[in-house]
């Protein structure tokens, strides 16, 4: 074959063996000869898409909601914030209650013979007068009798009345510098005539400390202006501090005007503890709220603190402070003294007035609270 024919010749080569079908019934289309061939590769795919389909279901479903963790983010959350870490101060709420006592202007007055509703309020925040008390009746005998028995034969108590919130209302005030003394007068420092008023009292008689304002717990409450808030910066803190100790002279401690949120605050009551100590000033615990830190801050800067006793006025009734104030003879008699806060009420001042001159008798004695301070 010189033509070389044969090389159009087609070779033959080796077949690929046939597919052979499993026993059993055949699939149609061919199916399954498919599935013998690559059933490798569609297994690894089902198993792929199963996979992909319970990841991305746990991912994509949406968080649970639970009323307990709700609660434990709430504003009133007391877990103690990292040391040192000082966040930007909160801005001042808009739209917020009355922060101080306030007189009455003549239109919103009460009509004659009508008696404004009790308040229910917060002991921190101080109800807003918008109508005038009508004139208290007289102590009853049963009442005069109750808080005037005299005490079994022992040493003598002492007892130490705070009035706070004065300042703002300058009638108010100066019937409450006109009270027997010594009883010790809580000046805001953002008030009115503070120099006059505080000289008025230091006359008079009387003690006079700083009603410093602190954040309190509720949202739609201002404590006024530079008062201490949770997340200021150190500086700021002391800066606030020093402005509020510069508005009137004379007073030899402080006291916390609200303050439910931040006197939970480690950090800044440290510093505000520090700065009286500097001062050679002490502190009373309004104790306006119950998880204050403030002994125990004042402990480990090894100062003592004053903590109240009794709120005199949550109700501001002439009966229902009585009342308080014979709840306050009960402590002084069982531990030797006593705190009693109350405020430039018309009610709470009635009372005084009948119940301070039956102490002597009682075997019981008013004095300022730096006296408790130096027992």
């Amino acid at each position: 074959m010189s033509d070389d024919r044969y090389r159009k010749i087609e070779r033959s080569k080796p077949r690929d063996p046939p597919v052979v079908a499993p026993k059993g019934r055949s699939l149609p289309l061919g199916i399954d000869r498919l599935f013998l061939r690559k059933r490798r590769a569609y297994l690894a795919l089902i198993v792929f898409f199963a996979i992909g389909t319970a990841v991305g279901g746990y991912l994509g479903s949406p968080p649970t909601t639970d009323s307990n963790a709700a609660k434990k983010s709430a504003p009133n959350d007391t877990r103690r914030p990292q040391h040192s870490q000082f966040l930007q101060a909160p801005k001042t709420n808009v739209g917020v209650k009355v922060y101080a006592y306030k007189t009455p202007s003549a239109k919103n007055r009460a009509p004659a013979g009508k008696s404004p509703k009790k308040s229910t309020a917060n002991p921190e925040q101080t109800p807003e007068v918008t109508a005038a008390r009508p004139k208290p009746a007289p102590l009853s005998k049963e009442t005069i009798a109750r808080t005037a028995a005299k005490p079994d034969a022992g040493s003598v108590a002492y007892i130490a009345i705070v009035i706070d919130d004065v300042g703002i209302d300058q009638k108010r005030t100066r019937k409450s510098i006109a009270l027997t003394p010594p009883l010790t007068l809580a000046f805001l420092p953002y008030g009115y005539n503070l120099r006059q008023l505080s000289s008025e009292a230091v006359a008079a008689g009387h003690e006079l400390i700083v009603h410093l304002p602190m954040q309190p717990s509720l949202k739609d409450v201002d404590p006024g202006p530079k008062a201490l808030l949770r997340g200021l910066s150190e500086d700021e803190i002391r800066e606030r501090i020093a402005w509020n100790l510069s508005q009137f002279e004379g007073y030899v401690g402080i006291n916390n005007h609200m303050g439910s949120a931040f006197s939970t605050w480690d950090e800044g009551m440290t510093v505000v503890l520090q700065e009286l100590r500097d001062r050679g000033l002490f502190f009373l615990d309004s104790l306006t709220s119950p998880h204050s830190v403030a002994r125990r801050v004042a402990a480990a800067e090894g100062m003592d603190v004053l903590v109240r006793d009794v709120f005199l006025d949550n109700e501001a009734d002439v009966e229902r402070v009585a009342e308080r104030l014979a709840e306050l003879e009960g402590i002084a008699r069982r531990r030797g003294f006593a705190i009693g806060i109350g405020h430039p009420y018309d009610a709470t001042r009635d009372a005084l007035s009948a119940w301070l001159p039956t102490l002597a008798e009682k075997g019981l004695e008013l004095v300022p609270l730096s006296r408790l301070r130096r027992q």
